[in-house]
C-alpha cells in the first residue's frame, strides 16, 4: 500500500459507538466520543485543521498491518462484545482491520492499542475545543 492519506478508528461496545476518529493528510478531522463505557457523549464533530494531528499519529502505524487486512477474533471472549475497526486509505487502495473481543478479555495487540490511544491523544485538544464551542463536555 502506498502512502496513507487518511485513516479511521472506530470502537463499538455492544453495537454502541463509543469512539470514532478520522484524520486525513489534508487536515480533515472528525471525532465522536472518548472510547469509555461510561460516556454519554453522542455529538459528532467534523472540522478542518492543519495536518499536525495526522503527522503525529503516522509513526504509530505499523506498515505491516496494511499487508494483513481482515477480521481477527479473540479466542475467549468474556464480557460485552467489543469491535475495533481501523481503516487506512492510500489513493484507491483501502486496508480495513477489525478486532472482535470481549470487554473482560484480552483485546487487540499492544501496538494496536497504542495506536488507538495515540489517536485519542493527538485529537484530544481539538475535541475538547469543539465541545467547548458547542457548550458540552464528554460527561454531559
Amino acid at each position: 500500500m502506498s502512502q496513507i492519506e487518511a485513516l479511521t478508528v472506530e470502537l463499538k461496545v455492544d453495537d454502541r459507538l463509543l469512539l470514532f476518529i478520522m484524520l486525513s493528510a489534508d487536515g480533515g478531522v472528525n471525532r465522536l466520543g472518548s472510547g469509555t463505557l461510561n460516556t454519554s457523549e453522542t455529538s459528532f464533530y467534523i472540522g478542518q485543521a492543519d495536518d499536525r494531528m495526522f503527522r503525529e499519529l503516522l509513526p504509530y502505524v505499523d506498515e505491516g498491518w496494511l499487508d494483513r487486512p481482515g477480521d481477527y477474533t479473540a479466542r475467549q471472549r468474556k464480557g460485552q462484545d467489543c469491535s475495533l475497526t481501523m481503516v487506512f486509505l492510500a489513493g484507491s487502495e483501502q486496508a480495513e482491520i477489525r478486532y472482535f473481543y470481549g470487554s473482560e478479555s484480552e483485546g487487540p495487540p499492544r501496538d494496536i492499542r497504542d495506536f488507538v490511544y495515540a489517536a485519542i491523544d493527538v485529537t484530544q485538544a481539538w475535541y475538547e475545543e469543539q465541545q467547548r464551542m458547542a457548550g458540552k463536555t464528554d460527561s454531559d
